[in-house]
């Protein structure tokens, strides 16, 4: 909602100051309030089409039941019955979804189905395939519920599914090889599945910030209804919609009328004018208010006050509501350290509002981090840090979870933070990054793919993170937050062999590894041993095979070997004096069409490599300079085999020997990382002069 309502903004903004038109496409079911859209979207009245929900390719013919009871499993329950007999009796041939709030309910709901099927002649009348054909569909299938769903002709269809078994069971409802798939709702915006008959069992779900089941949007319900009917095969489709009965004349009345669309923008207003500010469109209240002026919820102000609490539609009304919205985000943004603003109203971007705005970060997710991290900060402390961030509290808490949470957390290392519940959302990403890190196998499939959610917010939130440690001088810190970034992607405790990593090799081979004399503690050891060496390493461990030899080998020879290089500092400095300190790398082993892919099969995105070139100064846990290396610097994208920086070095006022530190750390591997010492001499300027 509020991101498109930018996104639209920001292009009539950009309209109105080119003067050039934008050609502006939008789709929406029937609304109440359809000209106000087009207004906003720029689109005169011959463009825009506003049609009743009557209006559409296949009618539609709506049944909606009422079921009584307080409680929503027993509730849920006794619709499944009546699911049977609405499919015998609308569609005993054609193909049926039947929309459920919850993955739990999909398989709850499809056992229901197969328990009233089997009552009937032919049990199994939902399949449509030869038992050959089904026992090579199973064979490909890995969740078990499917499995035994499928033998009764009913698929499920949720975000919990392999990818795979996703594809299989959509491909053989589209064949019509199965008649019946349970579905949660995100199937009606995702893959188009028509069916002659749609049934939404309940138009709640659990919503783990209220600890209580709440009502889906209206839209979501009309997306689902609007599932049922297939154009060139449907002269009609059938909805057969169970509610609540005190819920049922609610959705008789808002099922056959269009609503209207309100904006949501205030309530999120602070992240959208960091962007705008760091940007540049935004440098003053005037540019603010003109800014809000190009948005729909400004529109709406107009329209419908009192939908956003003002008395009246006047115009002094409207502008001082949006002159405090305005004050109460600066305010906001202030105090996560995003911006500055003088007693003019004249605002300006600092470095961490341009970290919110460059990783799209909310600003209360950096003003954690600032006010959290310290000098001192362990790898627990950062891991705890990055999981309250504001990023995860949508992570999805399903009903009981607070119960499996408990579990899950007897076989991890680190305890939940005390301040957090069980069924806290930033609670079971504490835990489940923990189970990623150790390797724990999930016994709940829901919590894989909330590991994959998980995982892919924590490598922008940890990339902040680093830059708030430079931005706040702060070594050790930053060392720690690149090493645990490096085990998130490996896959790997941070207390744990960085031999770990190789393909096969479990713990109990470490030992293996290190008898008869062979010096190899980390992965980097193994990077400069030759082909044969390395099989002879590997070849006696108890447990792997030749192949499994012979694929280790493969991944060293791939894992980037870099020589650094770089010229002595021979003379003495002079306090204050500035000097450019050049440093050279060169990958050790050359690859042609080498695509820079880090190996980590446990990470499920791809991940490429890169580097961290850290100078700091041990002494004093400062950093002078942090630079990050992108191997990919080719005319055409491809990786090099070379790269040159130069850092930066001011000698400091006091005379004396100084070390420095130069720092190599891989984004994607352990046990890789380089350091090297520049030690130097500041002398007084009269000192240096006789010298020279």
């Amino acid at each position: 909602g509020p991101i498109l309502e930018v996104i639209v903004s920001r292009m009539n903004y950009i309209s109105y100051q080119t003067e050039n038109k934008v050609r502006i496409v939008g789709l929406s079911t029937a609304l109440a309030n359809a000209q106000d859209l087009a207004d906003w979207l720029c689109i005169d009245k011959g463009g825009l089409f506003n049609f009743s929900h009557s209006v559409r390719p296949v009618p539609l013919e709506i049944h909606i039941e009422g079921f009584s009871g307080r409680h929503y499993c027993p509730r849920m329950a006794t619709m499944n019955k009546p699911t049977f007999i609405n499919i015998m009796r609308h569609s005993p041939i054609k193909p049926v979804i039947v929309f459920v709030s919850s993955r739990r309910q999909t398989r709850l709901t499809a056992q229901d189905l197969i328990a009233y099927s089997c009552l009937t002649e032919n049990p199994h009348h939902f399949l449509r395939m030869t038992e050959e054909e089904l026992q090579i569909n199973l064979s490909q299938i890995k969740d078990n519920s499917m499995k035994s769903t499928l033998t009764f002709g009913i698929g499920l269809h949720h975000a919990g599914l392999t990818e795979s078994d996703r594809k299989i069971v959509e491909l053989l409802f589209l064949q019509q090889k199965i008649q019946v798939l349970v579905a949660t709702s995100t199937l009606a915006w995702g893959v188009n599945l028509p069916a002659h008959l749609v049934v939404i069992k309940g138009t709640e779900f659990y919503d783990a910030k209220t600890k209580g089941y709440v009502d889906f949007p209206i839209t979501d319900v009309l997306q689902m209804m609007g599932r049922a009917g297939r154009p060139q095969f449907d002269d009609s489709g059938v909805a057969c919609i169970f509610v609540q009965d005190s819920k049922k004349n609610f959705y008789k009345k808002f099922l056959y009328e269009p609503f209207p669309v309100e904006s949501s923008l205030h309530m999120q207003l602070e992240n959208h004018f960091n962007a705008e500010i760091v940007a540049g469109t935004i440098k003053s209240k005037e540019e603010a208010m003109k800014y809000l002026s190009y948005t729909y919820l400004y529109r709406r102000l107009h329209q419908n006050p009192a939908y956003y609490e003002l008395k009246d539609a006047e115009f002094k009304t409207i502008d001082d509501y949006l002159s405090k919205l305005f004050e109460k985000s600066m305010k906001e943004l202030s105090l996560s350290y995003c911006i500055n603003m003088d007693d003019d109203f004249n605002v300006e971007p600092t470095s961490l509002g341009r970290l919110a705005s460059y990783y799209y970060l909310s600003h209360k997710t950096i003003r954690l981090v600032r006010d959290h991290i310290k000098n001192d900060s362990t790898i627990r402390d950062i891991l705890g840090i990055l999981c309250n961030s504001v990023e995860y509290s949508e992570l999805p808490v399903r009903h009981n979870e607070d119960l499996q949470n408990q579990d899950l957390e007897k076989e991890l290392p680190w305890s939940v933070q005390s301040h957090h519940p069980y069924d806290s959302p930033h609670a079971k990403a504490f835990l489940l990054l923990q189970a990623h890190l150790i390797g724990t196998k999930l016994a709940i499939a829901d919590y894989v793919t909330d590991t994959f959610s998980v995982l892919d917010q924590a490598i922008r939130i940890l990339q902040s993170i680093i830059d708030i440690t430079v931005e706040n001088n702060m070594l050790t810190t930053c060392l720690h937050t690149m090493s645990l970034l490096q085990c998130i992607k490996q896959s790997c405790w941070p207390e744990n062999s960085s031999l770990l990593n190789l393909p096969g090799i479990e713990d109990h081979m470490i030992s293996s590894i290190l008898h008869e004399g062979n010096v190899v503690a980390c992965l980097g050891e193994l990077l400069d041993l030759s082909g044969e060496e390395l099989f002879k390493i590997f070849k006696n461990v108890n447990g792997l095979s030749e192949p499994d030899v012979e694929k280790i080998c493969k991944v060293v020879n791939n894992i980037p070997l870099m020589d650094v290089s770089f010229h002595k500092i021979n003379h003495a400095l002079t306090p204050k004096e500035e000097l450019n300190f050049v440093v050279s790398l060169k990958r050790v082993k050359k690859f042609s069409g080498y695509d820079g892919k880090v190996y980590a099969p446990r990470f499920p995105k791809p991940q490429y490599e890169s580097w961290w070139l850290v100078f700091g100064d041990k002494s004093n846990d400062s950093i002078i300079e942090m630079k990050r290396i992108n191997m990919r610097n080719g005319p055409f994208g491809e990786f090099s085999n070379e790269h040159t920086s130069k850092l930066k070095l001011t000698a400091p006022e006091r005379e004396g020997k100084y070390q420095y530190t130069i720092f190599l750390i891989s984004d994607g591997y352990l046990g890789i990382d380089q350091q090297y010492d520049v030690e130097f001499h500041v002398k007084d300027v009269k000192v240096v002069k006789e010298m020279n």
